[in-house]
């Protein structure tokens, strides 16, 4: 991987961050919107002075536990920018029946996990079973939908029965929470993936210091090509809000995900830089 750092106008937000749209009113974002065509290459380099409490995408609860697992993690579906409608991911079509209780997911073949087993629908059933388990203690569990029943049909086609009618569970599905595990890893040991890798998103992990830095890089084989254009992410814990204003100012890092409202004013001040109040 090169080191090269990515450079629109000096730095960016990337404005899509996972689940970091919902930001109490009045607070601060930085960016620079990048224009033409996607470029291939650099490295994010992303602060915030939350520590990722860990990196299980069933137990993620803040922030920056969320960005780091939509990087690394995959789910059956996804939201499109508008944050409203589900968009296809590892499930490539999904369809119910004529009172939405019972929905039936095709997931797409060829998706794999980042250390090399294929990604089939008994991984999905173990995962969103995982989620449902008081035992796991995943937020999600009252997040996914009124689920009575998963069953994985074959490698590719996953049935969810409803305890009710709901028109919104392919939306409800792209929570945070609902990234899918491997059905063995969960099986084995539920706690694993709070410190390792179990993914198949778009960024695989390098480096795991959450009380300093966590690096990822571009998975070669990601499902949605030629995505991600980024060569790699890197997310450095900072003491403070204050503390990661200084160093995007002082272009010692490229995205602000949360900001001080008094540090707004610099920030418009700051050449290269926008700031946006959200």
């Amino acid at each position: 991987m090169t080191e090269t750092r990515f450079d629109l106008d000096r730095r960016a937000l990337l404005a899509a961050a996972a689940g970091l749209m919902a930001l109490p009113p009045g607070l601060s974002w930085a960016q620079t919107a990048p224009s033409g065509p996607p470029r291939r290459g650099g490295i994010a380099r992303i602060s915030t002075s939350q520590r990722v409490s860990h990196l299980n995408p069933l137990r993620h609860i803040i922030n920056p536990d969320y960005l780091v697992g939509e990087m690394m993690y995959s789910g059956l579906t996804r939201l499109a920018l508008d944050g409203m409608k589900p968009e296809p991911d590892v499930a490539e079509t999904w369809e119910s029946n004529a009172d939405a209780t019972v929905w039936t997911f095709k997931l797409r073949s060829g998706v794999r996990f980042h250390h090399g087993p294929p990604v089939t629908a008994k991984d999905v059933e173990a995962t969103l079973k995982a989620v449902l388990d008081p035992a796991t203690a995943s937020p999600g569990q009252r997040n996914i939908g009124p689920i009575r029943e998963v069953v994985a049909v074959d490698d590719l086609t996953l049935r969810i029965t409803l305890t009710g009618p709901f028109a919104d569970l392919p939306v409800n599905l792209a929570h945070t929470n609902a990234r899918i595990l491997p059905a063995e890893v969960i099986a084995r040991d539920i706690r694993a993936p709070d410190t390792q890798d179990f993914g198949c998103g778009p960024f695989k992990l390098t480096r795991h210091d959450p009380g300093r830095l966590i690096k990822l890089e571009r998975y070669e084989n990601y499902h949605f090509q030629p995505r991600p254009y980024l060569d790699g992410v890197e997310v450095a814990l900072y003491p403070d809000i204050a503390g990661e204003a200084a160093a995007l100012i002082n272009n010692e890092t490229d995205i602000l995900l949360l900001g001080n409202p008094s540090d707004f004013p610099r920030m418009q001040r700051t050449a290269g830089l926008r700031a946006i109040r959200t």
